[in-house]
């Protein structure tokens, strides 16, 4: 096992896993229990284990285990100048997949 950050925004955890992908389902399966709120979420994440930054989606994979409507996540890409149409974020949705272990 490895001390592995994940932050967001202001929000920064820390997760021991033998992985950065284990501790970023890690960090989704405390936004599912409602440990972490949805609301100090970023559109990205990261996690690192001292050596490299490693970015993350965060949106679609909320959308993916049923956190945040299609609708909520069109907004919030709409907010940040981006537009995706049904099809982008149902694949992208199912590429993050692996972060809410579905």
């Amino acid at each position: 096992m490895t001390q592995v950050t994940v932050t967001t925004k202001d929000l920064r955890l820390e997760f021991d896993a033998a992985t950065g992908q284990e501790a970023v389902q890690m960090f989704f399966d405390d936004v599912k229990s409602g440990k972490v709120d949805i609301h100090d979420l970023g559109f990205i994440g990261t996690w690192t284990d001292g050596k490299e930054d490693h970015p993350f989606r965060i949106g679609p994979a909320l959308f993916k285990c049923g956190l945040l409507s299609e609708e909520d996540l069109k907004a919030s890409f709409a907010a940040a100048e981006l537009e995706f149409d049904s099809a982008q974020i149902e694949a992208m949705a199912n590429a993050d997949a692996w972060m809410v272990r579905q």
